[in-house]
């Protein structure tokens, strides 16, 4: 995504290898200025991007495993996956996703749960 100015901006979906489950770019908080746009936060590099949805993941898995998150990397509430919002429909619905994206999700979403199974 651009901001008009031909200044790319760029977002991340994790999915978890072993659950399938989907974890957006979180609030860093290492100061890293980022845009929100549609509930999605978009960073000024795509490792930066890529780094706040695997920042978001650890919270919360570390939150699920020890139920704190004391040395979180995120500002974001971590959450355990019962509570997890973050699916294919509320991407498309309320962030705005294109399908072309939402489909490659979905076939990484569908191989890593046959691979947890």
């Amino acid at each position: 995504v651009s901001d008009g100015h031909h200044n790319p901006s760029f977002t991340c979906i994790l999915i978890c290898p072993r659950s399938g489950e989907l974890f957006l770019s979180g609030y860093l908080l290492d100061g890293s200025e980022f845009d929100e746009k549609n509930g999605l936060l978009w960073y000024k590099s795509k490792d930066k991007s890529q780094f706040a949805a695997s920042a978001r993941a650890l919270d919360c898995f570390h939150f699920r495993n020890a139920n704190n998150n004391e040395e979180a990397f995120c500002g974001n509430v971590p959450y355990s996956a019962d509570q997890s919002t973050v699916t294919l429909q509320s991407l498309r619905d309320v962030h705005g996703v294109p399908r072309r994206i939402l489909d490659s999700v979905s076939l990484k979403q569908d191989r890593a749960r046959r691979v947890s199974l």
